[in-house]
């Protein structure tokens, strides 16, 4: 039986082996858990100074039934390829976010030397009849490189992140040299065997950006057949999936969790709205903020009084400055708030900026009245289906989505979505969701919960593999 061979910049363990919870990491890992013919390969957090070492700090482990190899980067490596490129080029170009752009395209070359170094490493474990799935924008060359390589198997791609149009590359990317490399990425992708998006938005920006006049009918795993400059592969809308039946039973686990007991009772009542996202400038946290002022200056006061927010934002890639900004001006801002709005007896919002167990978030979304999504730009914002399963069926909460995320092409007619450039707009669906009656939250969530369930973290998987093996037949 052929094995997968799953490919993404890092692996999900840490220092000590242990697997680590994040959206990539979570879906995959919940898709692939016990597959015995899995192999996860990816860098590791070691950082070597030569090149030399490779093969030493080179680890093999197994977790939860997936056997991982993973290798180190030289600190040079991960600088240009991670930090620069991907972070600082790639991140916000592809979440069309053009005053956070600070690569010029300089570091393209080492992006892809790093790309080339992952080929190598995966040429040196892949077997004949194994099948290739890799994973995000770190890696969008590498099909090339293991094709130079010589390597004939079967070879898939998943963009976890949105996929940019053509007019805003076209118009607000300054840089000709990041344009012109981001082209040649975009070229790159056609020597995979299949392309798979996270939405139908995507599907679109992807056709524009190739001059594409193919259509693809707005139906969750399709695929079409495009070309480019002499080359062709089968692109599809394949929304990622969660592990959906697994959530209601950590929910109730966790009743008895101290942290969830405190929360409750700190509560006393009131109705939580909550956000919960990695600190990222992406997230649309500013306009969170804002959002919440505008909601608390002019909701009527009884529905005032009868809120509590929480936002959770743990600190993330901190070696980009960018991140670092973004957690100062939010932090103030929230400080802000709550002096204008608070006082002795009441803190409007809690902030909590340390990571937080995925299994007690889940039981926090529990708690919830009103769950938020506010990202600017996204890919498909799993945290909102996360949200879905962990309500209770009696008296679920109600989730309020930004409209430019893979989320809202599901979920948008069970959620109440909204423009996340208009700070207003959110305060207005904070009110909708509080007042809306149970009866309709009920059949609101009666339907995303079927969506989620029936598209969970192992069907996504199953329908892009099989995809995959149709294709290739």
């Amino acid at each position: 039986m052929s094995r997968t061979i799953i490919v993404s910049h890092k692996v999900p363990l840490d220092s000590v082996g242990n697997l680590q919870a994040g959206g990539l990491a979570s879906a995959v890992t919940a898709a692939m858990e016990g597959n015995e013919n899995c192999l996860w390969i990816g860098a590791n957090s070691k950082n070597i100074e030569s090149y030399d070492l490779r093969d030493q700090y080179s680890i093999r482990s197994s977790q939860k039934g997936i056997e991982f190899f993973s290798f180190p980067l030289t600190v040079k490596e991960r600088q240009y390829f991670y930090e620069q490129m991907a972070n600082e080029g790639l991140w916000p170009l592809m979440h069309e976010l053009k005053k956070n752009i600070k690569e010029d395209g300089t570091s393209f070359d080492q992006y892809r030397n790093v790309n080339n170094l992952f080929a190598k490493q995966i040429k040196s474990q892949l077997r004949p009849d194994d099948i290739i799935w890799v994973h995000d924008y770190h890696l969008m060359p590498l099909a090339s490189s293991l094709r130079l390589l010589g390597v004939l198997n079967p070879i898939m791609f998943f963009n976890h992140i949105p996929m940019p149009s053509l007019a805003f590359v076209d118009s607000k990317v300054e840089s000709e040299e990041l344009k012109a490399h981001f082209r040649t990425l975009i070229r790159d992708l056609f020597d995979y065997d299949l392309v798979g998006l996270q939405s139908f938005r995507d599907f679109r920006n992807f056709k524009t950006l190739i001059n594409e006049l193919s259509d693809l009918e707005p139906e969750a795993f399709s695929t079409a057949l495009l070309r480019h400059q002499g080359r062709q592969t089968n692109v599809g809308v394949f929304p990622i999936g969660i592990e959906t039946q697994k959530i209601p039973d950590i929910v109730k686990r966790m009743q008895s969790d101290s942290d969830v007991i405190l929360l409750r009772e700190r509560l006393g009542g009131k109705r939580l709205i909550i956000g919960a996202d990695r600190l990222d400038y992406t997230k649309g946290l500013p306009q969170r903020a804002d959002a919440i002022s505008h909601f608390l200056k002019n909701a009527a006061p009884d529905l005032v009084r009868a809120v509590q927010f929480l936002s959770i934002t743990p600190t993330s890639r901190e070696s980009i400055k960018g991140y670092l900004k973004v957690a100062g001006r939010y932090k103030k801002r929230l400080m802000e708030i709550n002096f204008e709005f608070g006082n002795e007896f009441q803190t409007p919002v809690w902030h909590k900026s340390t990571n937080l167990d995925r299994e007690r978030l889940f039981a926090y979304y529990n708690l919830a009245a009103v769950g938020m999504v506010t990202s600017l730009n996204d890919g498909m914002q799993l945290g909102a289906k996360e949200f879905v399963a962990a309500q209770s069926q009696q008296d679920p909460g109600v989730l309020v989505l930004s409209n430019n995320i893979g989320a809202a092409e599901e979920l948008g007619e069970t959620s109440i979505t909204y423009d996340p450039k208009d700070p207003e707009a959110l305060a207005q669906s904070f009110e909708t969701a509080l007042v809306m009656t149970q009866e309709e939250r009920i059949e609101r969530h009666r339907r995303a919960l079927r969506i989620i369930t029936d598209n969970d973290a192992q069907h996504w998987a199953q329908a892009n593999i099989n995809e995959l093996m149709r294709l290739v037949a």
